[in-house]
């Protein structure tokens, strides 16, 4: 299933560029029967070279563009957006589906079932992150999960993946702020092949500084990790000097883990490097007072309530 959505998301992204490539080719291929013609052609012969060309087409577009979950290389390189997209914070159940949706795309055997992000979102609604576009439709998304001391160490060290994270490894509003593990779960961005899909991949790694110097008390050096899934993902983290913490070999899930100590002098730096975006993008949603998350009441049995004695 994930591969087929991951196909869908492809197609949908190339189709125009794999029918410019399948013309050219059957046009190559229709030229040279005309120099070359067979001397028995038959609907058979026909239909297998039609079949060949089609196959060329789709081989030949798969070895030119690469799906990536935010563009790379193209991150530092961007003129300034015209539109003002909107961070949708904190979590809101109606953006869900579509980050989920894109995460099966882009990641495929490496996402999650919808149901246990959920329920990462409903522990601590500040680890979700969405951005939408002048219109208020979803165009990508971040989470950075507060893990809890004692499952962090095990995820560091390989032991737990991220498919093992719960909603009970993730630490609540009140208490993330002091969080000694800070993993960035995923970054993805929809319609990265076009020019405004690469604006918004910018704009995510630029919130992500944001959100991390708001929400993380950054005056004492705190360690972020991020796990590389994709090529992508490992370029950008390189880009920005995070340094390999765990190797892959040495981890259940054989994806290197990266991690970078970071000081509030750090975020600076990157947001300078971003500085083109500093007013193109409305992201006060973070300046809004941090929501309460009930707590479930214990119930006691009736069994267990002692009555003192009478004097």
């Amino acid at each position: 299933m994930n591969i087929f959505f991951a196909f869908l998301y492809f197609f949908k992204q190339v189709y125009k560029a794999w029918f410019i490539t399948f013309v050219g080719i059957i046009g190559l291929a229709s030229g040279i029967i005309q120099i070359f013609p067979f001397q028995d052609a038959t609907y058979l012969k026909n239909f297998a070279i039609f079949a060949f060309c089609l196959l060329l087409s789709v081989i030949a577009t798969l070895l030119i563009y690469r799906i990536k979950h935010v563009p790379d290389d193209d991150l530092w390189m961007l003129e300034t957006p015209t539109e003002k997209p909107t961070i949708a914070f904190p979590y809101e159940e109606s953006f869900l589906r579509p980050a989920n949706n894109l995460a099966r795309s882009l990641y495929g055997k490496h996402s999650l079932r919808s149901d246990v992000v959920k329920k990462w979102y409903e522990k601590n609604p500040l680890t979700l992150t969405c951005l939408t576009d002048a219109h208020n439709k979803f165009v990508g998304y971040f989470d950075v999960l507060p893990l809890t001391p004692t499952f962090g160490k095990k995820f560091v060290s390989g032991v737990s993946r991220e498919k093992d994270i719960r909603s009970q490894h993730i630490l609540p509003p009140n208490e993330m702020r002091e969080a000694k593990f800070i993993y960035i779960a995923g970054v993805s961005a929809k319609d990265q092949m076009t020019t405004q899909g690469k604006k918004y991949g910018a704009m995510l790694i630029y919130s992500l500084m944001v959100h991390l110097q708001t929400f993380y008390d950054l005056n004492t050096p705190r360690k972020i990790y991020a796990t590389a899934a994709t090529d992508c993902g490992r370029n950008v983290l390189e880009r920005l000097h995070f340094y390999i913490e765990t190797d892959g070999e040495n981890r259940r899930d054989k994806l290197d883990l990266y991690a970078r100590l970071i000081t509030k002098a750090d975020i600076d730096d990157y947001r300078k490097s971003f500085s083109f975006l500093e007013n193109k993008l409305d992201y006060s949603a973070y300046s809004k007072p941090i929501p309460s998350v009930p707590r479930k009441r214990r119930r006691i049995s009736r069994q267990k309530v002692m009555t003192s004695p009478k004097t």
